[in-house]
């Protein structure tokens, strides 16, 4: 009897937390899910901005045409951006080091799109798009050995990691021996974000973009 109270006790829990989020959700997201529209949800809290609570969402549009998805960010209730896209939305999620909202999209001759976007003096600016048929890659590399302060009393030695996005640039490589061509990854734009904007940090060799 015990365990039976136990299990409905957590159903119940489980329960109320789902309706307290649906409660808190602005009131289009509710409905895009509601009639299946409801392509992807992201909470979404910026590093330069812990009070800032935000909910990027992308939504199938009533009326197809050409519009594949609707990037829509709401503060709270309020909708304060919007993106649209004629691509085929592939993948929403917040980038650890940085913050920002990164978006993937894929058109119809199968290339991908990158997308980020990013909360700057209280408003979302897009500050990277690129395209490549690979989908581009996040990974972390070590700085060079220097000092991170914890606090203002607690440094800690020795480097750290820093967030890159590479997008390949492809070509069509032609094998004299076998007469065949491959469509190939030959360098790659290497990425880092510098608190404002996204610079080109390199351009390297397909082969050394991890180093």
């Amino acid at each position: 009897m015990r365990r039976t109270s136990a299990v409905l006790l957590l159903l119940f829990a489980i329960l109320f937390s789902a309706v307290a989020r649906a409660a808190t959700l602005p009131a289009d997201i509710v409905d895009a899910a509601s009639h299946g529209r409801l392509l992807s949800l992201q909470n979404w809290t910026p590093d330069n901005a812990s009070d800032v609570s935000l909910t990027a969402a992308i939504v199938q549009p009533v009326k197809q045409e050409q519009i594949q998805g609707v990037l829509v960010v709401y503060q709270d209730a309020k909708r304060i951006f919007s993106f649209s896209s004629e691509q085929t939305p592939v993948s929403t999620f917040v980038m650890g080091e940085s913050g920002n909202l990164a978006t993937v999209w894929e058109a119809g001759d199968g290339t991908y799109i990158l997308c980020m976007f990013a909360y700057l003096d209280g408003k979302i600016k897009k500050v990277l798009e690129g395209s490549s048929k690979l989908m581009p890659e996040f990974v972390y590399a070590p700085t060079p050995p220097g000092s991170l302060l914890v606090d203002n009393s607690q440094p800690v030695p020795g480097g750290y990691w820093s967030q890159r996005i590479i997008i390949a640039n492809m070509d069509w490589v032609h094998d004299s021996k076998t007469g065949a061509s491959e469509y190939l990854p030959l360098t790659a734009d290497v990425f880092t974000w510098d608190g404002k904007r996204y610079q080109v940090r390199e351009n390297v060799k397909w082969t050394e973009r991890l180093k």
